[in-house]
C-alpha cells in the first residue's frame, strides 16, 4: 500500500468523523435524537477505512520488543543473516520455502558466501542449471573482492559442474 492510498483513506476518514460530529451538533441543537443514528453509522465507516493502521500502530510496541529479543545488536536496518530457517526448510524437503529464505538473505546480503552456495546447490538439486548458473555469476561479481569466499564458492561450482557440464 502506497502512501497516497494512506492518505486519500485518513482524510476520508477525517471527513466522516466531522460530518458525524455536526450530525450530533445538530441533533442536540434541533432537539432531534434520531440524528444521531445516521452519525454513529457515519463514525462507524471512518473508523473501518483507517482500521488497518490503527492496529497497526497500536502492535508496533509489541512487535518492536518482539524484534528487540530476536535481534537484539540491530536498532534498524537489515536483519544479519539467518542460515537455521533455510537449512530446515532443505532437511524438511520444503525446497521452495528454502531457495526463498536464500534469496531473502542474499537481497539484505549480497557478499554472503554461504547464502550463494546454499543457492546454488539447492538450484542444482531442484535441476535448475542455468538458475544456478545466473546465481554463480551474480556471486562471482558481488564477491569479486573477497578473494577466499569467491574461492570457495568457485570450488564448489566446479565439484557440482561434473553433474552438468563446464564453469561457463
Amino acid at each position: 500500500m502506497d502512501q497516497g492510498d494512506r492518505i486519500s483513506r485518513w482524510v476520508l476518514a477525517v471527513g466522516l468523523w466531522g460530518c458525524s460530529l455536526w450530525l450530533v451538533r445538530y441533533a442536540f441543537d434541533s432537539e432531534e435524537i434520531t440524528w444521531i443514528y445516521p452519525a454513529i453509522l457515519l463514525a462507524f465507516l471512518g473508523l473501518i477505512r483507517v482500521l488497518t493502521d490503527l492496529v497497526e500502530l497500536a502492535a508496533k510496541p509489541f512487535t518492536m520488543m518482539i524484534d528487540a529479543i530476536v535481534y537484539p545488536k540491530i536498532m534498524g536496518g537489515k536483519p544479519p543473516p539467518n542460515y537455521r530457517l533455510a537449512e530446515y526448510y532443505r532437511e524438511q524437503d520444503r525446497l521452495e520455502e528454502a531457495e526463498a529464505e536464500y534469496l531473502t538473505i542474499l537481497k539484505n546480503h549480497k557478499r554472503e558466501k554461504l547464502a550463494y552456495m546454499g543457492l546454488i546447490q539447492l538450484l542444482i538439486e531442484q535441476g535448475e542449471i542455468e538458475e544456478a548458473r545466473k546465481w554463480f555469476q551474480k556471486a562471482r561479481r558481488h564477491l569479486r573482492k573477497q578473494s577466499d569466499d569467491l574461492n570457495d564458492v568457485e570450488v564448489l561450482w566446479s565439484s557440482l559442474s561434473n553433474q552438468f557440464g563446464p564453469i561457463p
